[in-house]
């Protein structure tokens, strides 16, 4: 696979706070696994290739970055692959789904409450290799944890801020374990999702109080501001939610002598976010 590793990092001036941040460009890893969800997965492989396991198995929701990167990877790498999908429909208008089938994966729609049974029977061994939901795990830490390693001017101080967004909490928990003094911040848009306590790492208040997929017209409006501003465009569901929070509470932060975003990829979700909200087609 082409990979560019080390991802670039960009100092960008930020008009609404009048100073610049480092934002760590992870998304320019790869066109399609970008992200974190590569350095999630890489290790997972290395596990793969090492045992003899028929193929991968992984399971998530109807739209998950984390299936949509592995179902390419296997593709790339003539990895056979199994995806277990819940809350979902196979149709035209879900586009992660129509590329994981075009990718050879196997598909297989379950209902949520299948899910834990399933998960037990993959721990328990089926012939292919099970990468949980996400992502999660400590394999897929150890790959966060070298992204710190590219950041050259990063120091392991508490005047140092790194800002990224929480699914599972593997990338804080990974940051967290391989840092001594750095505070984290970080956003969760799922619901009630139950964030790691640690004294380095805080929440910050949301500007946005939207579902999951939510949407409306000023949040969308400071999506396209953002990237007219400094030429980035940040995922729907994730990054730009926590970014435009992190501009809408910056008072609480502007003591960090050095703060770094991690652009986290996910921007395959535009495809439906636009799809399903009748948007411009940006990507």
């Amino acid at each position: 696979m082409n990979l560019n590793i080390p991802s670039p990092l960009d100092k960008v001036f930020i008009p609404q706070l009048s100073r610049d941040i480092y934002i760590k460009r992870d998304d320019l890893i790869h066109e399609v696994i970008s992200g974190n969800k590569w350095r999630k997965l890489k290790y997972f492989i290395e596990a793969f290739n090492s045992s003899n396991s028929n193929g991968i198995v992984s399971i998530g929701g109807a739209y998950s970055n984390h299936l949509h990167a592995l179902s390419y990877a296997c593709y790339l790498l003539n990895i056979p692959c199994k995806l277990y999908i819940y809350g979902a429909q196979i149709s035209d208008d879900n586009m992660m789904l129509q590329d994981a089938i075009k990718w050879n994966s196997q598909v297989e729609l379950i209902s949520r409450s299948l899910k834990n049974e399933l998960i037990n029977q993959f721990w328990q061994n089926d012939g292919f290799f099970f990468i949980p939901e996400g992502g999660e795990g400590e394999l897929a830490e150890k790959g966060v944890a070298e992204m710190l390693s590219e950041i050259e001017s990063f120091e392991d101080s508490k005047e140092s801020l790194i800002i990224i967004p929480y699914g599972t909490g593997t990338s804080c928990k990974a940051i967290l374990k391989n840092t001594s003094n750095a505070h984290v911040l970080t956003l969760s848009p799922v619901m009630n999702n139950q964030i790691l306590i640690h004294d380095r790492l805080k929440q910050v208040p949301t500007k946005f109080n939207l579902s999951f997929a939510g949407y409306n017209e000023e949040y969308y409006k400071e999506i396209i501001l953002f990237k007219t501003q400094t030429s980035i465009l940040l995922d729907p569901i994730y990054s730009a939610k926590l970014m435009q929070s992190f501009i809408f509470n910056f008072d609480n932060y502007k003591m960090y002598r050095d703060i770094y975003f991690i652009h986290t990829g996910g921007l395959q979700s535009w495809r439906n976010y636009n799809l399903r909200y009748k948007l411009d087609q940006i990507r």
